[in-house]
């Protein structure tokens, strides 16, 4: 699969993206969110007061593709079109029983955002992510939260959805 657009197109809508950021859009195509229900309970909870937390708004987009099959649907447009909460936990649910590990993808989407910031940002970008991976690689491949810059300037709240069930879910609308 080519999974240069959806990269091209993350730092087209978030190009203050951090190293951390880049590993965690590898993370989320190549692992889907299965890791965030290893406490089931704790998720529900996390989730709902995420939910109730969020402003509802029409100025984020809807959702944003990150590979062929996965999405970010951005919690605040999710309310301000008066969806029910549980059905956009129902759709992380479903999504994440349907993600399948791919942790070879991971490696090659970790060379490609190499390969890109060069391309993108010069040579010392590219040094400076192969010094954070370097660090990241010593404990394991694990998911990773947003970089402070990026949480500051996009505020993100969303849920990651497999796009077959957003497009079921927007059918039975």
């Amino acid at each position: 699969m080519d999974f240069l657009p959806y990269l091209e197109e993350e730092y087209r809508l978030h190009p203050l993206d951090q190293n951390e950021d880049d590993v965690k859009w590898a993370y989320q195509v190549s692992f889907g969110a299965e890791h965030l229900l290893k406490d089931f309970a704790e998720a529900e909870s996390y989730f709902h007061e995420e939910f109730l937390a969020t402003k509802p708004s029409k100025n984020l987009a809807f959702f944003e593709a990150i590979s062929p099959t996965l999405l970010r649907v951005n919690i605040a447009p999710f309310k301000a079109n008066g969806y029910p909460e549980e059905e956009l936990f129902e759709l992380f649910l479903r999504s994440a029983s349907l993600a399948k590990p791919h942790p070879d993808e991971f490696e090659d989407l970790v060379s490609l955002v190499s390969s890109f910031l060069k391309e993108k940002k010069g040579q010392s970008a590219q040094e400076e992510f192969g010094r954070f991976m370097i660090s990241y690689w010593q404990e394991g491949i694990h998911p990773l939260h947003h970089s402070e810059a990026y949480t500051k300037a996009y505020s993100p709240h969303y849920r990651l959805v497999d796009q077959e069930e957003f497009a079921a879910f927007l059918e039975r609308l």
